[in-house]
């Protein structure tokens, strides 16, 4: 099973099964404590934590300070909490996300405050007034059927006439110095009910029963009563019989008892059943693929991956559960959620960057690293160039336009250090350079180039420049490296296929990608054990033990230096014209992705252990031609995956060294790029002037890749 980012909606940690009520005191169980789970802390700003307390150390008394757990509930549930104080000012409750330490920020909260009086606090707003408190009191914000509720010392004290989103979290504000917020914990309810001839765990779901026919499964506890919502899950294996989805009561368990369901079949195809009537076959899944079904303004509509494949004719009626039935012995549905609203945006649109006018064409290439990001405008016929972008406190300022006679496609930057290379592909090319000086972006050298440049990297204090020339046929490409040095950038290294035939066109330099002490160069022509022209990655890695050998390449030489070829990497079942690679990223810990838009919609993933590299193809949902045509890395981590095909920009997420697909935007780019929490797709063909769309990664989809 893939591992599944925050998004997942359900209560982590380990649970403590209870009964009746959900005020009602836990009952012993059987073999362990009726122990609550305490909170993990995250997003800490002004405090320190010590297990689930939390105390302020930063020493303004505003409320500026506070953090946010990382379990989160998916359903009805609550929160406690002590103070071992009651001369302090504070906050604690539930919130839908994280949007600062402010207390408006938390949805529904108990204020405590240094006179010893509690209230509560919704959204910033005060509600009521719950009475004087003490240090040691246990305080409690509860979610039970969608309605909150709030009680002090086993009382009920209030109760809210607002209706709760989710996941909920514990979230936090804190005013005083020193003030504390005491035994953190959080529980959620049982998520089944009706289970039959399986067994249930958590959000998780079993068959137990040895006899292959429909007779198994259960229905979840909560509903959606009316308007929006949806059911999520998460297949386990691929060689099953199951069927999970929406659902006004559940009469039994046959598959024919659920509403608008998904049927996941044991030889690896999923459709849509409703009412036990299919609707068809929608292709193929995968262990770790998640489904959802959906229900937005009366209209029921399946996904997959974060990709819609079906929307059905038929009106829903309220209310709603999740209900499943399985087939196979062993078959599972793991991960399952009910919830109202809608699903979280994985990339909201937060800013469009217009053209500067008329015929600019910007959005091509795009790059970006830290707070620099570069739009070029390749097909400008009065300006071509690159327009220079800084992250401002809300959104992204221009900055400076660098000139160029005619721009390549090749443009690359670390966020220190700006390269783009300039020429026709009939003509020698150059390479700029640039710096920022503080003020502006200063032009800090000019190389020659030895033939038409393709791609470029930089990173720190080295810089790749690939070229070949894709029409020739009699010339192999090459790679040359430059090193940044106290007198400028120097010419360190060229390479070349190796026992390369001279009078063969192997596309070597193109594209070409930095990680770490490696670097990984494509040959999109080069042969593999399985075909010949489908292409290889070149991996060269730095050793800067091995002694100078002082010789200096030129356009008639080539020269290692100290860069030693350690390996070929091929795509996995490669075919003579894959274009492998289309296209190259790599994070700092070396993890390398690989677009091969000729190959099956597919892209390839490659890591490093022990000295042996691991090749892992990925599959876009849905399928489409041009997969992988351009990619990037971003997240805080670089464990978000952005790719582009024809038919629209898929985002991947990397949780336990496997990548899974979160989302599928139906939006097509001619060229992407990501940095940090946010990513970048150009459309230069967009009128009248070309533009960026700048789309933020949703913390909610991508976990703790952000």
């Amino acid at each position: 099973m893939r591992p599944r980012p925050n998004r997942t909606l359900v209560l982590t940690g380990s649970l403590v099964v209870t009964a009746g009520c959900i005020g009602d005191p836990a009952p012993e169980v059987a073999g362990r404590a009726a122990a609550l789970t305490s909170v993990t802390w995250t997003d800490l700003v002004g405090v320190s934590a010590s297990g689930n307390d939390l105390t302020k150390t930063a020493p303004e008394t505003t409320f500026n300070a506070g953090a946010v757990s990382v379990e989160t509930l998916s359903g009805d549930g609550f929160v406690e909490f002590t103070t071992g104080e009651s001369t302090t000012d504070k906050l604690a409750g539930l919130s839908v996300g994280n949007g600062g330490q402010g207390y408006q920020d938390i949805d529904f909260a108990i204020r405590l405050n240094a006179s010893g009086r509690a209230s509560v606090y919704e959204g910033g707003v005060n509600l009521a007034g719950i009475g004087p408190y003490a240090a040691g009191d246990v305080f409690r914000v509860q979610v039970e059927a969608g309605v909150v509720t709030y009680w002090r010392n086993g009382a009920l004290k209030y109760t809210s006439a607002g209706t709760p989103g989710f996941p909920l979290l514990v979230d936090t504000s804190m005013k005083t110095p020193g003030a504390t917020i005491d035994d953190v914990v959080v529980e959620g309810v049982v998520f089944w009910r009706d289970v039959v001839r399986a067994e249930a765990s958590g959000n998780d779901l079993v068959k137990t029963s040895t006899l292959g026919s429909w007779n198994a499964g259960a229905a979840s506890i909560a509903t959606i009563p009316s308007g929006d919502g949806y059911v999520e899950f998460t297949a386990g294996e691929a060689n099953t019989a199951k069927m999970a989805g929406l659902s006004s009561g559940n009469s039994g368990q046959s598959y024919t008892d659920i509403d608008f369901a998904i049927s996941l079949s044991d030889t690896g195809g999923f459709a849509v059943y409703e009412g036990g009537n299919s609707r068809g076959n929608f292709g193929l899944y995968a262990a770790g693929d998640t489904f959802q079904v959906r229900v937005t303004a009366g209209v029921v509509s399946y996904w997959k991956n974060g990709a819609m494949f079906y929307t059905s004719a038929l009106s829903p009626t309220y209310p709603l559960l999740l209900d499943t039935s399985l087939r196979t012995p062993g078959a599972t549905i793991l991960d399952a959620l009910i919830t109202t609203g809608t699903p979280p945006d994985c990339a909201p649109l937060v800013q469009t960057i217009q053209g500067p006018g008329p015929g600019a064409a910007l959005g091509y290439p795009v790059e970006a690293a830290g707070d620099v990001l570069l739009a070029g405008r390749m097909f400008d016929d009065t300006q071509p160039g690159v327009d220079v972008y800084r992250r401002g406190p809300g959104s992204w300022g221009f900055e400076q336009t660098l000139a160029a006679d005619e721009l390549r496609y090749a443009v690359a930057t670390d966020g220190v250090t700006i390269a783009l290379a300039t020429g026709t592909r009939f003509d020698q090319n150059r390479i700029q350079i640039y710096r920022h000086d503080g003020v502006a972006w200063v032009l800090d050298g000019m190389l020659d180039a030895c033939d038409v440049v393709n791609s470029i990297a930089v990173r720190g204090d080295v810089l790749l420049v690939g070229q070949n020339e894709p029409f020739q046929d009699i010339r192999p490409g090459r790679v040359d490296i430059y090193r940044r040095m106290p007198g400028g950038w120097t010419w360190e290294a060229a390479l070349s296929r190796p026992d390369a035939d001279p009078t063969r066109a192997y596309q070597f330099g193109y594209p070409v990608a930095i990680g770490g002490d490696r670097i990984f160069i494509g040959a999109r022509d080069d042969d593999s054990p399985q075909a010949t022209y489908a292409g290889a990655v070149h991996v060269y890695r730095y050793n800067p033990a091995l002694p100078d050998p002082g010789q200096t390449p030129s356009c008639t030489e080539l020269a290692d230096a100290r860069w030693r070829h350690k390996a070929v990497l091929y795509d996995p079942g490669s075919e003579q014209g894959d274009d492998f690679p289309t296209a190259l990223d790599s994070n700092a810990a070396g993890t390398l992705l690989v677009g091969a838009n000729g190959h099956e919609e597919t892209l390839a993933g490659f890591t490093l252990a022990a000295g042996v590299w691991t090749a892992t193809r990925l599959f876009g949902y849905p399928p489409s031609t041009g997969f992988g045509r351009a990619i990037a890395l971003g997240g805080a981590d670089e464990s978000v995956l952005v790719a582009t095909g024809d038919d629209g920009i898929w985002l991947f997420s990397l949780l336990d060294g496997v990548w899974g697909q979160v989302a599928f935007l139906d939006s097509t780019g001619d060229d992407v790029a990501a940095s940090g929490d946010q990513m970048f797709v150009g459309a230069w063909s967009a009128t009248p002037a070309g533009r960026v769309y700048v789309r933020a990664l949703s913390p909610e989809c991508f976990g703790e890749a952000q």
